[in-house]
């Protein structure tokens, strides 16, 4: 039950090395883990904003599951990858100058719904990969 984007980049990485196959070309994968990368250790070294973590999160979240859903053959969710745009509207939102003065390790959520769990993927990457009702383990999830 992760709170902060610097975790959440940590257990999308862990995810991406734990996946069978993903295949990406390595420019593609190059840029993905770049993002995922910048949200990391630009929060470890305080040089990146909670808006900036936030934007590159969603967009490295998106570009995985895009991928693994390709190499399956399963269409991505439309209602999913509204969500994920809908979480970038809101971080350009009208609150967009104060989410860039926060830290991007700053925690976020009430902590009654995890920020990372199974239930948050697209219902087509669920049944593909039988996730249905599987919660993460506190490494998956670290």
């Amino acid at each position: 039950e992760l709170r902060s984007l610097p975790a959440l980049g940590k257990s999308l990485k862990r995810l991406w090395f734990d996946t069978p196959t993903v295949d990406w070309d390595s420019k593609e994968q190059a840029v993905w883990l770049s993002r995922v990368l910048a949200v990391t250790e630009g929060s470890r070294e305080g040089i990146l904003s909670f808006y900036g973590a936030g934007l590159l999160f969603c967009e490295a979240l998106a570009m995985f599951a895009e991928a693994s859903l390709a190499e399956i053959a399963v269409d991505m969710d439309e209602a999913w990858l509204a969500e994920a745009l809908a979480v970038q509207e809101v971080l350009r939102g009208q609150h967009a100058a104060q989410l860039q003065k926060w830290p991007a390790d700053r925690r976020c959520g009430g902590g009654s719904d995890p920020l990372l769990s199974t239930d948050r993927l697209p219902r087509s990457l669920k049944s593909a990969f039988d996730l249905e009702g599987v919660r993460l383990t506190k490494v998956q999830a670290a």
